[in-house]
């Protein structure tokens, strides 16, 4: 590593790479959880609440649904609606709304718990687009913060010569 040292931006890059890990490391439990649950038994549960709400930084709108069921005569409330639930929190006041109306106060609806764990419950199973949000973003990360240190690197070794390609000749 001591060839990196002379670089100012090797510590952002730092930051950058365990960041985009810990990111990933988020994507890909969520991923795992979500397929898992295509596999969960279901039980009947209602919706105790529906509200909308804002985030305290008052640029976000999100669906707070809160949901009461039973698991061999054990009661239990929950709140998520899926793992990483990335899609009800919106800038479009609209969206939340609509998975408000979905989910409204006094709704019968399908709960998928855990059989586990069923205090661990869902009311949306399966892989969705927002799934992928956190493995793109992660992935994103890592790459900008292994790129610089990768090009750099090859520079050092290289005295100070930006890196050669490996073709040589007229390149058609």
């Amino acid at each position: 590593m001591n060839y990196l040292r002379p670089y100012p931006k090797w510590k952002a890059c730092v930051v950058l790479l365990l960041a985009g890990a810990v990111i990933f490391y988020f994507g890909i439990t969520n991923l795992r959880r979500n397929r898992q649950t295509l596999r969960w038994p279901v039980t009947e549960g209602l919706i105790r609440s529906a509200n909308l709400k804002m985030s305290p930084w008052r640029r976000f709108y999100y669906a707070d649904i809160v949901y009461d069921y039973q698991v061999a005569h054990v009661a239990y409330t929950n709140s998520r609606i899926t793992f990483g639930n990335f899609w009800s929190v919106n800038r479009n006041h609209d969206h939340a709304l609509s998975v408000l109306q979905r989910y409204a106060q006094g709704t019968k609806v399908t709960v998928f718990y855990d059989p586990n764990d069923p205090q661990n419950a869902v009311l949306e199973t399966g892989v969705t687009d927002q799934t992928w949000t956190p493995l793109i973003f992660g992935g994103l990360f890592i790459l900008w913060g292994t790129l610089p240190i990768v090009w750099f690197s090859q520079t050092r070794k290289n005295g100070g010569q930006q890196p050669q390609s490996s073709q040589r000749g007229g390149g058609y």
